[in-house]
């Protein structure tokens, strides 16, 4: 499931709200918990027994303790109510780093927000795998071989 922030993101900014997250970091994060939600139940629904999100319910929550907003109590319930098999998580790489549009923080703030995230996970969910560096190939290996290891992935 692709990573649907860019999405809102440039919606918002076509509407005339410059960086949503910072100026009303709750909008943007109800705008996203719902998509991640329609993404998690969507992917319930399919016929496959792996699927892969880009990103998870509990970024939303992350990038929300990272900023240090206090965010509604059904945010909990969302988070209990929609959990993963296994996390993989890829930590910030410096040297493939780029900003655009969309990315705007900083390689050393991007590292920062990675461990409010990897601390949100570790909370939430028990199978969390660090991705190796490498090549595109060599990730997509190393991930689907950790996925026939462990049953059920995805599913």
């Amino acid at each position: 499931m692709e990573e649907i922030s860019r999405e809102i993101i440039k919606k918002a900014e076509k509407e005339g709200k410059k960086n949503l997250f910072l100026s009303d970091p709750i909008l943007f994060s109800d705008a996203i918990l719902n998509k991640r939600i329609e993404q998690f139940e969507k992917c319930n629904t399919q016929n496959t027994s792996i699927c892969f999100f880009d990103r998870g319910i509990p970024d939303v929550t992350a990038y929300l303790n990272h900023v240090k907003t206090p965010y509604p109590e059904e945010y909990h319930k969302v988070l209990q109510k929609h959990t993963y098999d296994v996390i993989f998580i890829f930590p910030p790489w410096k040297e493939i780093y780029t900003n655009d549009s969309e990315r705007f923080e900083s390689y050393e703030e991007a590292v920062k927000i990675d461990k409010s995230i990897v601390k949100e996970y570790q909370d939430k969910h028990p199978k969390i795998i660090n991705v190796p560096i490498g090549t595109p190939q060599e990730r997509l290996a190393f991930i689907l071989n950790k996925c026939h290891a462990i049953q059920p992935c995805g599913s």
